[in-house]
């Protein structure tokens, strides 16, 4: 279960709202004990699995093992600086959405100024075998080549995130639609 503090959440753009336990906790005890009939009136009590409170992030949003791919640009400067406001804001942004970050392969479009780079950089995605791409540079010649054979979200930059809460809440519901 992914959990955030609501502050994280509201930094992302989101609004504050409070669950109701009550209304999470009756499902749980409705599915406690099923009955199941089977063909000559027989009936064998099934127990099933607590269920857990509603998580804020469905599943879908988990990565898979293949990882996810980031592109945009100045991303070499910023990666794995920890004294990068917008690292920070990328490792706050891995935590909300439980992606490992090991698993997270970036390419900084600022580095892709020939058309060999960007069909090189082209295979190497291909070669991770990933369906989504998460752009943040829509304008560039990669994100329209990825965008003929992956699902490419165009999603606002680290800097545009730091700088406008509302940028933030884009990028939230962005993933949240996909």
């Amino acid at each position: 279960m992914v959990k955030f503090s609501s502050d994280l959440f509201v930094q992302l753009g989101g609004q504050v709202w409070q669950t109701r336990p009550a209304e999470f906790w009756q499902a749980q005890k409705n599915a406690s004990a099923v009955v199941e009939s089977r063909g000559q009136g027989e009936a064998v009590s099934l127990k099933t699995q607590s269920l857990a409170p509603v998580s804020v992030l469905s599943e879908r949003h988990q990565l898979e093992p293949a990882g996810l791919v980031l592109i945009g640009s100045g991303l070499n400067a910023i990666w794995e600086n920890d004294e990068a406001l917008e690292w920070q804001l990328w490792l706050n942004i891995c935590r909300a959405f439980a992606w490992p970050e090991e698993q997270v392969t970036y390419f900084d479009t600022d580095v892709l100024s020939s058309e060999e780079a960007v069909f090189t950089t082209l295979e190497e995605i291909m070669a991770l075998d990933v369906e989504q791409v998460l752009s943040m540079a829509p304008e560039h010649a990669l994100s329209e080549q990825l965008a003929e054979g992956f699902a490419v979200l165009t999603v606002p930059s680290l800097s545009d995130m730091l700088a406008d809460p509302y940028a933030k809440r884009d990028f939230y519901e962005t993933l949240m639609r996909a």
